[in-house]
C-alpha cells in the first residue's frame, strides 16, 4: 500500500510540474513587455490607433493597446498583466471611424521590447471586416 501511495504522490507531483513549465494556471503564458510609437503614412504620430497583438502560436491570447496623441501605445494581455506573449505575432493597427488599417508581422522576446510601426510599411489587412463597428461594406 505505500508503494501505491508513493506512486500517487509521483504522478501528482509530475503534474504540478507539468502545469508550471506549460505556463498553465496563475502565471499564465511568458510575457514581453511590449511599447512603441505608431507613425502615419507622412511619418507623423498616429493619435487613437489601436493596436493588437495576435500570436501566431494556437490557442494564445492577444493584446491589446491604443495610442495617446504622441502615438505612443504599452500592451496590455489581462487587466493585470503588461505585455505580449513571447513569439511571432501578426500586428493590426486601425484608428476607429476611418479607413487607417495597416498590418505587420512582428516578434516579441522576453524582457521589454521596443516595437515602432510605420504606416508606409504597413500591409493590407484582410478585407473580412466581421466585428468592426462603424465600417463600410463593399460590393464583390
Amino acid at each position: 500500500m505505500s508503494s501505491c501511495a508513493r506512486w500517487v504522490g509521483m504522478v501528482g507531483l509530475s503534474f504540478v510540474v507539468t502545469l508550471g513549465i506549460s505556463g498553465c494556471g496563475k502565471g499564465g503564458p511568458q510575457l514581453g513587455e511590449v511599447s512603441g510609437k505608431v507613425l502615419d503614412k507622412d511619418g507623423k504620430p498616429l493619435p487613437k490607433a489601436n493596436v493588437t497583438f495576435q500570436p501566431l502560436a494556437p490557442d494564445s491570447s492577444p493584446s491589446y493597446g491604443t495610442t495617446d496623441e504622441q502615438g505612443v501605445y504599452t500592451l496590455t494581455y489581462t487587466e493585470d498583466r503588461k505585455g505580449a506573449v513571447v513569439g511571432q505575432h501578426t500586428v493590426t493597427v486601425a484608428v476607429p471611424k476611418t479607413d487607417i488599417r495597416g498590418q505587420f508581422q512582428k516578434e516579441v522576446k522576453p524582457g521589454s521590447n521596443t516595437i515602432d510601426l510605420n504606416m508606409k510599411e504597413a500591409k493590407a489587412p484582410p478585407a473580412d471586416n466581421s466585428g468592426d463597428s462603424g465600417g463600410s461594406s463593399s460590393d464583390n
